[in-house]
């Protein structure tokens, strides 16, 4: 979809099940009942979907999965399925200017690198700079030799040094970033310490990327992620904020582990509890 002189679209990794703990496997096609995230503390399916944004100055991911997404056509099967999806859009791995991370867990972030056949760590967007905010790097490090102090993802930066080393990622140290206009950044915390959302304004249309602020259209009236965020507080007073002004502007919000609804806007129901009106991609 159009946002003023950006193209929105989103990207696929496929679906998976992850556990309270953590862990994370790609999900079988079966009989099994598709447990919403968040309803069971034992098990639930996600989706994985970075977000493509391109205009004509810059090409940029925001999220970049877990790197598990495999393609047949790949001779080495530790590429991420990144390059898949961006074929599907014509580019190539190299024509990424930009990688967004809203948060260090690894399955947001996982998919930056990859082991190629030299047993060496590559990056899977070799020319893209990546944006991590400082707090969330100081905070990812701090808990280096500590036991995830919550449950869900954790974080697993061991390959990023290599990428920090070679100059690749690019530390924000502010709450507000604008990459270009009508593409910001926007530290929220909640989720983690630097958590980051993004906003892409442009001919009087705004969209949101919501990273694990509002993980899914589930989230929208309930909240059953405080296990899993570290400042449960924060999370809900950012959530709010985020949803009453998207609600005004009528933005698109853009899931990153929704299994049907990907992105829509809002509005309200007799009860008024936001609906998701459905945007087509």
């Amino acid at each position: 979809m159009n946002i003023g002189q950006f193209e929105a679209e989103q990207l696929s990794e496929g679906t998976f099940e992850v556990s309270a703990s953590g862990s994370i496997r790609r999900a079988e096609v079966d009989t099994k009942p598709k447990v919403k995230m968040g309803e069971n503390p034992g098990f639930s399916r996600i989706a994985l979907d970075p977000l493509l944004i391109r205009s004509e100055q810059l090409n940029v991911i925001v999220d970049a999965g877990l790197g598990i997404g495999l393609d047949k056509k790949e001779r080495d099967p530790s590429v991420s399925n990144l390059h898949t999806n961006l074929e599907i859009f014509g580019l190539r791995p190299e024509d990424i200017d930009y990688v967004i991370i809203t948060h260090l867990h690894y399955d947001h972030m996982a998919g930056l690198t990859y082991t190629g056949t030299d047993l060496e760590t590559h990056p899977t967007l070799p020319n893209a700079e990546i944006l991590i905010h400082q707090k969330e790097w100081d905070y990812a490090i701090s808990l280096l030799d500590e036991r995830n102090p919550v449950d869900g993802m954790g974080y697993e930066i061991d390959e990023l040094y290599r990428l920090a080393a070679d100059g690749l990622i690019h530390f924000i140290q502010d709450d507000y970033f604008e990459l270009m206009p009508g593409l910001e950044i926007l530290k929220t915390g909640g989720h983690t310490p630097g958590h980051q959302i993004v906003r892409i304004t442009g001919n009087k249309e705004t969209g949101y990327f919501c990273g694990d602020l509002v993980p899914n259209e589930f989230q929208l009236n309930q909240y059953s992620m405080k296990r899993a965020d570290h400042d449960p507080e924060q999370t809900k007073k950012v959530k709010t904020l985020l949803l009453q002004r998207a609600f005004h502007e009528h933005a698109t919000l853009f899931f990153y582990h929704s299994l049907k609804q990907k992105a829509g806007k809002l509005s309200k129901d007799k009860n008024r509890k936001y609906i998701l009106q459905g945007t087509q991609i």
